[in-house]
């Protein structure tokens, strides 16, 4: 009976747990949406500088400083969006 009750106790506690991290994200969507279309955005800009990048025969400091300025831009413009 005593291994029965642990479990019931675990089991328990599993779900007092569940419904508290349900509820903390539940009132919190809007910020979690905003953080997955900017991911979304992100993963698309970086699938597109791949594509791009397979055509540069060599990286020079140009290539390099350009690419960062425009993940900045991106990152930049995506995180006022949150506002």
């Amino acid at each position: 009976m005593r291994g029965s009750a642990a479990v019931n106790g675990v089991s328990r506690l599993h779900g007092d747990v569940s419904r508290q991290i349900f509820q903390s994200i539940f009132f919190r969507w809007p910020t979690a949406l905003s953080y997955l279309v900017s991911y979304y955005l992100i993963a698309i800009v970086w699938v597109n500088h791949h594509h791009l990048l397979r055509f540069a025969e060599h990286a020079t400091p140009r290539l390099v400083w350009v690419n960062f300025a425009h993940l900045f831009t991106v990152s930049w413009f995506l995180s006022q969006r949150r506002g």
